[in-house]
């Protein structure tokens, strides 16, 4: 201990609640006792509580490590070997650790000689603690092993059951029992686990919570409900008494493998919902996705929802108020002249220089590269690889040529405010409303009071403000453009005014549901 100093920790631990003879207390009293009568001075304590010694996983353990290679104390004094591991292996690489870090282990309540003797003695400890942790774990094995074999509870609490005192075996609850008995009737009765949930609300799981769907689900397909003993890998057939028979156990089973099936979400392809990543609530600005929901006359109905404000909108409605707005924007001529408008001066703006004049450059490199060669072998120079180089320029030329050719095409047919105009008077009114969505439709908004705003953009990218979705907004504002039609919705719909407000690059469609 000389070539040490005389700083001390002391390092405690016990793996069960129910431990009496060697407590943490106890454990600290004595190595305290130790550390005074050795002179050394006890600078901290670690105590772990309820740790098994078979790991080093243990929270004190690793902060006492920790603290060893920050060279914060020179001692660990420990009251027995049991108590620090109860694994050699661990035990060797823990010694190694805070053998490098300057650190020496000490046992208050171990008589361990100096030299050799001692080393012999320490090794023999450890065995010997390595080995009664085996026997113990085996023991403890066996123990509940044996007690499945007699189909006692172990201390496992189970809906529906009661453990007798005395027998430490299963008794039916028959309040609980009633209440899976009226869940099970409902179920194999074709109502749905919801409904079942909610007939349980009164009662509460062991745990004293409220019977979930999901703990009722795993309550139903238990085997113990038709008197099947399990635990621990023992099964026992009529172990435990019985909820049910084994028929009416199977048939609810098979109701339940028959209703698993894919989140209802997951199964919507979203690319049936041609809104689907453009519209967007106007409340709280999160993206509507879309789903369905099934009534009691088992019809499906599709809806929009937003994932916060928890609104639905019909889908049928929505996409068709968008398509119908798009139809009624096209075959208006002041907005059409807009949509013109802003669809040259973007082509104008983006188109950048000709693609047939980089194309020209390059034919005219080729040209050059062509002369250089056929002067060099005038000159009776060959140039190493000049047929292959040949060969590479005129299938580089004879692509250029055919690149030229669309390039000049595509030149010729540039946007005109006369060719939109004509594009929207014929084609647009014929296109189905999926594709005149995904065509026009840039982003659109949801208001919580039925309004819904479509801006057509152009420019390639879809505006992220909300416009001012406003009946009362004046029509003189200078920084907006007003057209009023009446939208043409369904027999059931309502014909209201559509404002239409100008801003920028896009145009705006707004009317209410």
């Amino acid at each position: 201990m000389s070539s040490y100093g005389k700083r001390a920790v002391i390092y405690a631990r016990y793996s069960s609640h129910n431990q009496r003879d060697e407590s943490i207390e106890i454990q600290l009293e004595h190595s305290r006792a130790y550390c005074e009568e050795q002179g050394l001075t006890v600078v901290g304590e670690y105590c772990d509580h309820a740790q098994s010694g078979r790991s080093s996983e243990r929270a004190e353990f690793q902060r006492m490590m920790d603290d060893a290679k920050r060279g914060l104390f020179d001692h660990v004094v420990i009251w027995k070997v049991t108590r620090i591991m109860r694994n050699r292996d661990e035990m060797s690489l823990a010694r190694l650790m805070l053998r490098k870090a300057g650190v020496d282990i000490l046992y208050a309540g171990e008589q361990i000689t100096e030299g050799s003797s001692g080393v012999l003695q320490l090794g023999m400890l450890e065995v010997l603690s390595e080995y009664e942790s085996e026997l113990t774990a085996e023991r403890i094995r066996d123990g509940v092993r044996k007690n499945a074999e007699r189909c006692m509870a172990n201390g496992q609490k189970l809906f529906g059951w009661d453990i007798d005192p005395d027998t430490k075996q299963y008794v039916v609850n028959e309040t609980e029992a009633r209440a899976l008995r009226t869940a099970r009737d409902m179920v194999v009765g074709g109502r749905t686990m919801a409904e079942a949930t909610r007939a349980l609300a009164p009662y509460r799981t062991k745990r004293g919570v409220p019977v979930s769907q999901a703990a009722l689900t795993k309550f139903l397909k238990r085997r113990q409900n038709c008197g099947t003993y399990r635990y621990a890998g023992v099964e026992v057939e009529g172990g435990m008494p019985a909820l049910w028979t084994a028929t009416e156990q199977d048939e609810v089973e098979r109701v339940l493998a028959d209703r698993r099936r894919p989140h209802r979400y997951a199964k919507l392809d979203q690319s049936d919902y041609s809104l689907s990543g453009r519209v967007v609530c106007a409340e709280c600005g999160r993206q509507l996705f879309g789903t369905c929901g099934t009534s009691k006359t088992s019809r499906r109905y599709h809806y929009y929802r937003c994932p916060d404000c928890r609104r639905n909108a019909r889908k049928e409605a929505l996409e068709g108020m968008a398509a119908a707005l798009v139809r009624g924007a096209v075959a208006d001529s002041e907005v059409c002249e807009l949509i013109a408008r802003l669809m040259v001066e973007f082509d104008r703006e983006h188109s950048g220089p000709p693609r047939s004049e980089g194309i020209k450059r390059e034919l005219a490199e080729i040209e050059r590269a062509y002369s250089r060669i056929w002067s060099a072998i005038e000159q009776g120079f060959a140039p190493p690889g000049g047929k292959e180089r040949v060969e590479a320029l005129r299938e580089r030329e004879s692509v250029l040529q055919g690149e030229l050719a669309r390039a000049l095409a595509e030149e010729s047919a540039s946007v005109s405010h006369e060719g939109v105009l004509a594009w929207l008077a014929e084609v647009a009114p014929e296109v189905a409303d999926a594709e005149l969505i995904r065509a026009f439709v840039a982003r659109a908004w949801h208001s919580a009071d039925g309004w819904l705003a479509v801006a057509m953009a152009f420019d390639g990218m879809p505006p992220e403000d909300c416009p001012d979705i406003d009946t009362n907004t004046p029509a003189d504002d200078a920084a907006r453009v007003f057209v009023n039609w009446s939208y043409g919705g369904g027999a059931d719909e309502m014909r209201e005014p559509v404002k239409v407000q100008v801003k920028g690059r896009y145009v705006y469609l707004m009317a209410r549901l």
